[in-house]
């Protein structure tokens, strides 16, 4: 039996009464589709900004890990709140909650760039009496005898660290933008429902994968364009003389970070208002699913019609209908789970640079890259396999549990890293007092040959002795008291027999083979596999629920993996991170960490959540009904709307 629109629905593209002819020919599900995905791109890419500017800016503003973890859940958040109610009134007027997400995530995007306009650079000082190396850092860096604390600190916050001061009120705005993000959800959960509505099955799963790897994509370009800018001063101009890439004074471009994706999502994310309501292409797809007995003419006219009072009445109702599904309920659990793995991902840049003595910017290169290829051809074999099998909602589930078990393996590369520094007073004794009885409670940066130093932690300059490949924490606690500028060495180093050069002390031949093996095998092959599950999943969302329910199982979608997922595994890793701090700075950041037993205790933590949501989504399989042929009145033969 062919349907009819029961109720007239305004089917052109415009805005109210202006809906010239030109615009049909952009009347068009892949159209709808280009526009959806480039704003999901925008917006992912703002959200993966943070996983590579996070340790800039928190060596910039001096922010401890609860603090990065707070930035980093603001969204998650707030988006917690409201992504349910969001996702259960959408279902009318979906692009009208579209464009409020849209322009909501724009507000953000101001807030975030906005922040560089409040902050006042330090102007270079050339008025220095003593200068060793042509900065006061460097100066202050060297044993100088009674030089007092007092001074180190007060030129921490003028030189090394210059926005500290004025750091609160900007890890607010930081937060505040983040909380803005989370309350935009409306343009994840509408849009993928209203694909769901204008794409016909065959043409669902392929569209779905396209989206995802637009939009997944995001998160991986970010590492690359983000590792670029902290490349350009921030000015986008020449620096000041005597600041280069690797002074205390060079501060990123990380502005651009947020700025650059806001203009793209302004460009293609205002334009969506202007699609219909119902787009032709709706008619034929709602044939299909009634002749498929997923859905019925009643429940779309139902779904089209209910009043704001009608919604809030059946708001209840909804809940109690979605919390009896089992099959759903596992699928948010396992999805749940696996997110806090993925939570644990923007610290990826940190640990790994740490673990490989690569600088920020190379290690958000090289991520950067390898998940870009990842996600590509992850989403381009799951695109690939929804549109030639054409699978069912129960056999997505069982191809997601899957995946998930094949990539277990990723977490354990990090284990295969390079040796650890050999940091004097933090994994051995000064050599100038190998009587000491060594354990992880003698760490003390403080010994005989430094005592009179009067030295910092507010600065990491790490010199290392070559001839023993011991780092020390700063040329002062090498207990050095003079620099020859010409051939670049310490000399005069209480701590060490021998002349000490700026770095810690260089990695082994084979940590290059060590590094590619793991950025290869983990963030590339792991990134392939475990992103290729991502078409299916949505699909299985989509099924597993009847269509007047779909927009509020979104918005519990958003909720489960926000609440449960994003919103504590920041939380949670944050904390392991900080609790194997061996040198904290003062005012919050750390400077090192006891990084062998931290890889060890992370990974254990990354593959337990990875396990857990495994196991979930095997159990949502055995629950998945096998043929989803909900319809609204079947679920609830009581709910009249």
């Amino acid at each position: 039996m062919e349907i009819e629109m029961n109720i007239p629905r305004v089917t052109d593209c415009g805005l109210w009464g202006w809906r010239p002819s030109f615009l049909k020919i952009f009347n068009t599900p892949n159209m709808y589709l280009v526009l959806f995905s480039i704003s999901s791109f925008a917006i992912s890419t703002t959200l993966g900004m943070n996983q590579v500017l996070i340790p800039t800016l928190q060596q910039l503003f001096n922010l401890n890990s609860k603090q990065i973890g707070l930035i980093l859940i603001s969204n998650d958040l707030s988006g917690l709140v409201v992504a349910f109610i969001f996702g259960h009134f959408a279902s009318k007027g979906k692009m009208r909650w579209l464009l409020f997400g849209v322009i909501i995530n724009l507000i953000a995007n101001l807030l975030q760039s906005g922040t560089q306009l409040f902050v006042k650079l330090p102007e270079p000082s050339n008025n220095v009496t003593t200068s060793i190396m042509g900065t006061k850092e460097e100066t202050l860096a060297l044993c100088t005898p009674g030089g007092g604390d007092d001074i180190s600190i007060n030129l921490s916050v003028v030189d090394s660290m210059f926005y500290a001061v004025q750091n609160n009120k900007l890890f607010w705005i930081l937060f505040l933008a983040g909380i803005l993000q989370g309350i935009g959800s409306p343009q994840a959960i509408c849009g993928l429902t209203y694909l769901d509505e204008v794409m016909t099955k065959k043409k669902l799963g392929p569209s779905v994968a396209v989206n995802n790897v637009i939009n997944l994509l995001g998160f991986s370009v970010s590492f690359v364009f983000g590792a670029y800018l902290l490349t350009q001063y921030v000015t986008l101009g020449t620096p000041p003389d005597g600041v280069t890439l690797g002074s205390g004074q060079w501060v990123g471009a990380w502005w651009m970070g947020y700025l650059a994706p806001g203009i793209l999502l302004a460009l293609s994310g205002i334009p969506l208002i202007l699609f219909p309501t119902q787009m032709p292409a709706a008619k034929a797809v709602l044939q299909e699913k009634i002749d498929s007995g997923e859905a019925s003419q009643q429940e779309k006219d139902s779904e089209l019609n209910r009043s704001f009072k009608e919604l809030i009445k059946d708001l209840l109702p909804t809940v109690k209908r979605l919390m009896k599904n089992k099959a759903l309920l596992f699928l948010l659990a396992g999805e749940a789970l696996n997110n806090i793995f993925l939570s644990s991902m923007p610290y990826d840049t940190k640990l790994l640079s740490d673990l490989f003595k690569i600088s920020y910017s190379e290690t958000g290169m090289f991520i950067g890259i390898l998940r870009t290829v990842g996600t590509v051809v992850g989403l381009a074999l799951g695109g690939l396999y929804m549109g030639k099998f054409n699978p069912s909602g129960k056999t997505c589930v069982l191809f997601a549990a899957v995946t998930q078990f094949v990539t277990l393996a990723g977490p354990f590369m990090s284990l295969y890293h390079c040796n650890t520094d050999i940091v004097a007073g933090i994994t051995v004794p000064y050599p100038t007092n190998p009587s000491l009885e060594w354990n992880k409670g003698s760490r003390n940066l403080t010994d005989m040959c430094n005592g009179i130093c009067s030295c910092s932690t507010d600065f990491y300059e790490p010199v290392c002795d070559l001839e023993n490949m011991i780092t020390y924490f700063s040329p002062c606690h090498a207990g050095c008291s003079s620099y020859n500028e010409s051939s670049g060495i310490y000399q005069n180093c209480q701590c060490s027999q021998a002349d000490l050069v700026p770095g810690a002390c260089p990695a082994e031949d084979s940590c290059s083979t060590k590094k590619w093996t793991v950025f290869i095998v983990q963030q590339l092959l792991g990134v392939i596999i475990f992103i290729s599950q991502y078409p299916a999943v949505n699909v299985a969302y989509l099924r597993v629920v009847p269509e007047i329910d779909r927009s509020a199982t979104q918005g519990m979608k958003q909720f489960f993996t926000r609440g449960f997922g994003f919103l504590l595994g920041p939380i949670i890793f944050g904390a392991i991170i900080d609790n194997y701090c061996v040198v904290w700075r003062g005012g919050g950041s750390c400077w090192l960490y006891d990084l062998h037993d931290l890889i060890v205790t992370f990974t254990v933590s990354q593959l337990g959540f990875r396990i857990a949501g495994a196991i979930c989504m095997f159990i949502a399989w055995r629950l998945y009904p096998a043929r989803a042929a909900y319809t609204y009145i079947k679920v609830d033969e009581t709910a009249k709307l």
